[in-house]
């Protein structure tokens, strides 16, 4: 049996991710699948590197089912 998602699934996929901290847009309608191996961001300061891997980690909210991780949505909890 295997462990993992079925061949071909993305192991991370982020659809229409938007952040807004008040009037600040932190992160803009992202979108990305990664299919594994190592993943890296670059960006200027501000450019929502770190919201992006705080909305990852549970850190902050965010859009329901807008990441999904080999399929399943990642949701808030409460």
């Amino acid at each position: 049996m295997s462990a993992g998602p079925p061949a071909g699934t993305p192991v991370l996929s982020i659809e229409a991710l938007t952040k807004r901290y008040g009037d600040l847009v932190a992160i803009d309608d992202v979108t990305l699948e990664a299919d594994g191996g190592i993943l890296g961001l670059v960006g200027a300061n501000g450019a929502g590197k770190a919201t992006l891997y705080r909305s990852l980690l549970h850190l902050v909210p965010f859009r329901p089912r807008s990441i999904r991780a080999a399929r399943h949505a990642v949701r808030r909890h409460a």
